[in-house]
């Protein structure tokens, strides 16, 4: 699978975190304290999403998968000095801002990722929808619409 979606999927989605804390098992043997081996000192931590929340939607999808196909590709690593963590927000920004729109809303998508991608600052990097894109290969490749 695909970790950019899944740590988008984690990091949008709201999570319950529960720290128990294991207090050590003290045992008096003639005095002498020890700390049983089979307990630990630390706390665990139990992390609770709700999975109907966890999915992205068809359109975060689409979002998460340009931000995947431009971070795979794109040759500034520091991503226009954003830096990964940067660029990782970006991301997570414009995955929000599409959050509540449905099969319709083509437009506000592709904005979102237009101005995720803008904040590379490269004109060479930018989105174009299906349609333009396949009519763009077939000209460059002597296509069916060439």
């Amino acid at each position: 699978g695909r970790s950019a979606a899944l740590a988008a999927a984690i990091l949008t989605t709201p999570a319950t975190i529960r720290i128990q804390p294991h207090p050590p098992q003290i045992h008096d043997n003639h005095h002498n304290f020890f700390l049983s081996n089979h307990q630990t000192l630390l706390p665990s931590i139990h992390i609770e999403t709700a999975t109907a929340q966890a999915a992205l939607t068809e359109n975060q999808q689409l979002v998460a998968d340009a931000w995947y196909a431009v971070t795979a590709q794109y040759f500034d690593r520091t991503f226009h000095d954003l830096g990964e963590d940067g660029w990782r927000r970006k991301e997570l920004e414009a995955i929000r801002s599409v959050a509540e729109t449905g099969p319709d809303d083509d437009d506000i998508v592709e904005e979102a990722i237009r101005t995720m991608l803008s904040a590379l600052g490269d004109p060479y990097t930018r989105y174009l929808p299906r349609e333009k894109y396949e009519a763009l290969t077939d000209y460059a490749t002597g296509g069916k619409n060439a």
